[in-house]
């Protein structure tokens, strides 16, 4: 112990003999508080105002807010300096004690930011650090955690510190800090976000590599100058280098900038004299070279300036004196004085057309190479290059002329590979033309040069290789181009399913826009590639004869009489009128048909190889008024109710892009539909009813579902019995023996081409036949049975309309149940799930969240995904893999499902005994004619438990802890009632809302057989539907709106709605009737016509929900919530989206009908 005491008292005397006795002195003077180390006894301090006495300390606290350290030779304050008080706060304090370098190691400590140091405010400056006095004997400082900035100046010319550890808490280090200092090398913290100017500057001793931390923005002026770092890695997004940033950085030899930085400074990078490569940033916002940036680097070789980049500054490249290659862009517009001067072994250097600025005494290019070459954009920039031509060695040239020559490109450019050299002539570039050769006068006349004399200015002569583009019509040829002086070899066509080069011709195969190129070569041998540009654009045909003409608004229709053929179908479209080109007619300004030419075939058909079809309203066998569209015409007679000849009007609509219809006339104008005018008739031909063997009333229409799940099996919509088919008219009976079947698509979109079974007799027309044919795939279908007999002079006829959609695979998957709390991702999902026609679907089977503890009792949720998505849907449900624990035998746990299904349909139930928790699926199937009325199912108590409508007569309930009781009851479908609207079919997903509105007097058409579902709702129609919805009650006054006089048809809805604060007007006092209506308005517009009430709904489950007006956000969460308002798909409900007549039905009858 004595010994160990004896070490300590010789210690603690050779560090005192360290400090200046002056500054003990001044300690001692201030009166500060501050304990100063003892000589004679270790652990003991010398107390302010004691010469002589030690008293030993209380054992020391450390706590994590004042992690002092031990052994102190000195401490003190050094947090943000108090300009009243005149001193250094105790937030961040410091001490210094001993350490192996024989030297002091600093150690800052505390919360917050440290305090700068001779930094004036007020007229009082903070002075110097106070552990100043011992900067010599300073070698190491190490700031702890919770210290958040280095102050200013607070080591500047530190000269003997070598070392420095910054913690993580820092993010800025003040001006100068390190200013001077020994420091050899520097972590920069990842908090970092600001270095202030000077910080490292002049710290000649630091090297190695510096990492710029992310959050870091900006490296100021003099940052790291004048040190020895030979490497920077950017990490973030800085913008800014500053003035001399890294001036004179003698040992950095490359640097890649960030794409973020914007802005370089004057001075950045010069006197770097070790730097050899330098990447620019590659951003739009980066447009100047400043002032001197890389002046006297005198190792850089090679510089490419990025296209952003519109100035390159004075000096910024001076004294570079081993560039060799200098690529400049070509949006540069500013050059400055002495800007790349003194680079000797440069020898060549083009100056791009776009350079418009060189200022006076410019000498931009001097002392470039011997016989070295500055070619020129445009000969404008002569004159800026040449500025005294009397005397070519002025200052005010931007190079010598007994060195250097000038060569005009005339708009040429070079290759990035090009090789400039001495004395000899580069080969320029230019889009569009052959390069001819060098010449020294500026008509490009006499004998080329390929060598260069300093002084001389040479030009470049250009042959253009240009053709005007080519339009051509779909199988039209034409001759290839030609250009004067050169020839024109190895045509090459872009895309030959467009057009293709035969026989030196081209030759237009598909409507489209393509390219052909061609090598062109000139009599010297120099070669380029031509270029045309090539459009085929349609085939304008016209119909070449029909039996007569109905004039139809002027325009002459073609108009078509026609009798069926022998297997009851329609004769071919293109044995009834011929298509042709066109030709001019005998009149001028007139078309009509080149019948000279091939009649241009064109198959009627809705799959993807049909070229046309047709759409008309079907008026007779039973369709139901249908809009259908079809790859046939009619295949019933059109007559009237007295059986005479009646013309229907149709439509004829190109689906082939490679062609066009013109009108006959002189106003023609290509189109892709015709109108024409077709009767089926033949005299004496009478109607006669099919009828099915037992039924007692002719077969109208087929009896079956509109709407089927794809199965992959061709679907037939009706399982009558046809076998058993027959005819019966007035006067005979089986006058028709053999019938016809089609399949057709009746909805564009539907790649369906049409099948049909012909003449078959009726033992023919099994289930299994006309599912051969039938189609498979997602569509709008129609069905036909029609039959005629040449011999009766009968037919007959019956049709139904129906859709195919995605399939809805049903099932449950099985696994092992488990009897404690795994993970749910281990317990494997497996089982098979099945389509409407019982065939398995493959997919997979996942749980929705794997990751959970799976807990007794309750459900989790489950999904399959079939492996073919085009066809099917996902599937959901849920399970419970822990069931819950219950006295008893293999039954427990499981509960009973009773049905009472009443009359006129089935209700069947799987599984007939579940445990609480299991989904439990209802298929219910009504009896022909009618529909579900109710179904309502009921717990232990009578409770009603809630149900989920799957689609399809599917239905799924929880199954409670309990039995439950099933209750159906159906009732008879009422006959539809007949729209008169020709724009709104059966098939059409707002069918039924539309004859909802319609039957209540919500909603009329917009003209006498139309209801535009499609037309855009405009704030006056929507005024009218809600005034409408509320009985039309009369309104005292006006809204005094500015644009709805009072005997506006919508003047009375409008008032009303303001007056009930549903729809307001806007600032100019106008309210815009014929302004479209968004999804938002809408429901804004409801939801106060409902009373505003309380939403509960949630918009959390949308992509755009923060597109949502403020004034929209409650209507939209109530509309949400009640159904009223639903997605598009992939989660998005485009609250800015226009609303439509369509979507105003719809909204319509789903709040009438929860609101009743």
């Amino acid at each position: 112990m004595r010994k160990r005491l004896l070490a300590s008292m010789i210690a603690m005397v050779l560090l005192l003999s360290l400090f200046p006795v002056s500054a003990l002195a001044a300690e001692r003077d201030k009166g500060s508080e501050t304990p100063v180390a003892c000589a004679v006894t270790e652990g003991c301090t010398l107390q302010a105002g004691h010469k002589c006495e030690c008293v030993l300390p209380d054992e020391p606290e450390t706590t994590e807010d004042d992690p002092a350290p031990a052994d102190n030779v000195m401490s003190g304050n050094c947090g943000l300096y108090d300009y009243i008080n005149k001193e250094y706060t105790d937030t961040v304090k410091w001490a210094l004690t001993a350490n192996d370098e024989d030297g002091y190691t600093l150690t800052i400590f505390g919360n917050g930011p440290m305090g700068n140091a001779y930094i004036t405010e007020d007229n009082v400056s903070s002075g110097e650090p106070e552990w100043h006095y011992s900067r010599e004997k300073i070698t190491r400082v190490v700031i702890q955690d919770g210290v958040t900035s280095v102050g200013a100046k607070s080591f500047k010319n530190y000269t003997n510190l070598k070392t420095v550890v910054l913690p993580a808490s820092i993010t800025k280090i003040g001006q100068d800090s390190f200013y001077g200092s020994g420091i050899t090398s520097i972590t920069l913290p990842a908090n970092l976000t600001t270095i202030e100017p000077q910080a490292f500057y002049k710290c000649s001793s630091l090297n190695g590599t510096i990492s710029v931390p992310v959050g870091v923005f900006s490296i100021p002026s003099y940052t790291f100058a004048a040190t020895s770092i030979s490497s920077i890695e950017f990490n973030g997004a800085v913008t800014e280098i500053g003035v001399n940033a890294f001036m004179e950085c003698s040992s950095l030899t490359s640097i890649t900038l960030p794409d973020t930085v914007t802005t370089i400074a004057p001075g950045a990078f010069s006197n770097c004299i070790q730097l050899e490569s330098f990447v620019f940033p590659e951003n739009p916002q980066f447009t100047k070279i400043s002032k001197e940036t890389f002046k006297g680097c005198t190792k850089l070789e090679e510089v490419l300036i990025p296209s952003s980049v519109t100035e390159i500054a004075e000096s910024a490249f001076q004294g570079c004196t081993n560039l060799k290659r200098v690529v400049l862009s070509n949006n540069l517009n500013t050059i400055g004085s002495m800007a790349f001067k003194d680079a000797s072994l440069m020898e060549g250097v083009y100056i791009p057309a776009s350079v418009s600025s060189i200022p006076e005494n410019n000498q931009i290019f001097k002392g470039m190479a011997n016989n070295s070459v500055i070619y020129l954009g445009s000969s404008d920039l002569i004159s800026l290059m040449l500025q005294s031509k009397a005397n070519p060695t002025s200052t005010s040239n931007g190079f010598d002329s007994e060195k250097t020559s000038l060569a005009v490109t005339d708009g040429g450019t070079f290759a990035a590979d090009t090789k400039f050299e001495s004395g000899k002539l580069a080969t320029p570039i230019k889009e569009g033309s052959i390069f001819d050769g060098w010449y020294k006068n500026e008509g490009c006349t006499g004998t080329a040069v390929t060598t260069s004399t300093a002084g001389e200015t040479y030009y470049a002569k250009w042959i253009e290789l240009k053709s005007d583009a080519i339009s051509m019509e779909y199988g039209s040829t034409q001759t290839l181009p030609t250009i004067e002086g050169v020839t024109l070899s190895n045509w090459q066509s872009s895309d030959s399913t467009i057009v293709s080069i035969e026989d030196d011709q081209l030759k237009a195969n598909k409507v489209g826009k393509t390219t052909i190129t061609a090598t062109a070569r000139t009599e010297a041998g120099v070669t380029g590639t031509l270029t045309v540009n090539v459009e085929v654009t349609p085939m304008r045909i016209i119909y070449g004869k029909a039996d007569t003409t109905q004039n139809d608004g002027g325009i002459g229709r073609p108009y078509i009489t026609y009798a069926l053929n022998e297997d009851g179908t329609a004769p071919k479209f293109s044995d009834l009128l011929g298509f042709y080109p066109v030709k001019k007619g005998s009149q001028n300004g007139t078309y009509e048909a080149d019948i000279a030419k091939d009649k241009i075939d064109l198959k009627p058909g809705m799959g993807d190889d049909g070229d046309v079809y047709y759409k008309y309203q079907n008026e007779g066998g039973g369709a139901s008024g249908n809009i259908i569209e079809t790859g046939t015409l009619p295949t019933h007679p059109t007559t009237d109710a007295e059986g005479n000849p009646h013309s229907i009007r149709v439509e004829l609509k190109l689906k082939n892009p490679n062609y066009r219809f013109c009108t006959v006339g002189t106003n023609w104008q290509p189109s892709d539909t015709i109108i024409l005018y077709v009767t089926c008739y033949e005299e004496g031909m009478n109607e006669v009813d099919l009828y099915l063997e037992g039924d007692d009333k002719p077969l109208e229409t087929f009896e079956g579902d509109r709407v089927y799940e794809y199965t992959g099996q061709g679907i037939v919509p009706t399982t009558r019995n046809l076998t058993t088919l027959y005819t019966k008219g007035t006067s005979t009976d089986h006058s028709i023996t053999s019938f016809t079947a089609h399949f057709h698509a009746v909805q564009e979109g539907t790649a369906f081409s049409g099948t049909h079974l012909y003449n078959q007799t009726n033992s023919h027309l099994t289930a299994d036949a006309l599912k051969a044919i039938a189609p498979t795939e997602l569509g709008v279908y129609s069905f036909v049975i029609n039959g005629y007999s040449k011999d009766t002079k009968t037919y007959c006829y019956s049709s139904r309309r129906y859709s195919i959609v995605m399939g809805n695979p049903k099932g449950e998957p099985t696994f092992d149940k488990v009897s404690s709390g795994v993970e749910l991702s281990t317990i494997t999902l497996s089982g098979s799930m099945k389509n409407a026609a019982g065939i398995e679907v493959a997919g997979t089977f996942s749980w929705d969240d794997g990751d959970q503890t799976v807990e007794r009792g309750k459900s989790y949720a489950w999904t399959f995904t079939p492996d073919d998505t085009d066809h099917y849907n996902k599937a959901t449900g849920t399970a419970v893999v822990w069931p819950s624990s219950s006295g008893g035998g293999s039954s427990s746990g499981r509960f009973t499902v009773s049905v009472d299904s009443g009359k006129n349909g089935s209700v069947t139930v799987s599984p007939k005994r579940a445990e609480k928790g299991d989904t439990v699926t209802i298929t219910v199937k009504p009896n022909e004619g009618y529909e579900l009325d109710k179904l309502v199912v009921t717990g232990k108590n009578g409770g009603e438990i809630k149900l989920t409508n799957e689609g399809g007569g599917k239905y799924t309930f929880k199954m409670p802890a309990s039995r439950a009781e099933i209750e159906a009851s159906f009732a008879k479908i009422e006959a539809e009632p007949k729209l008169p609207f020709a724009d709104v079919s059966s098939g059409d997903w707002y069918y039924d809302a539309v004859v909802y509105v319609y039957k209540n007097g919500l909603m009329d058409g917009t003209g006498p057989a139309a209801f535009a579902p499609t037309t855009v709702l405009t704030r006056s129609m929507a005024a009218q539907v809600l005034w409408n919805l509320a009985d039309s009650p009369a309104v005292p006054g006006t809204a005094g709106f500015t644009d709805v006089p009072s005997d506006a048809w919508c003047a009375g809805a409008v008032n009303w709605s303001a007056s009930r604060g549903i729809v307001t007007g806007y600032s100019t006092g106008a309210f815009g009737p014929e302004d479209a209506v968004t999804r938002e308005q809408l429901a804004a517009m409801l939801y106060r016509y409902a009373g505003t009430p309380e939403p509960t709904g949630s918009l959390d489950g949308f992509n755009d929900k923060d597109a949502v007006s403020d004034y929209a956000a409650d209507a939209l969460c109530w509309a949400v919530d009640e159904g009223l308002l639903t997605g598009k798909g992939g989660g998005w409900l485009d609250p800015a989206g226009t609303a439509t007549r369509a979507e105003m039905a719809a909204i319509l009858m789903r709040f009438t009908e929860s609101h009743n």
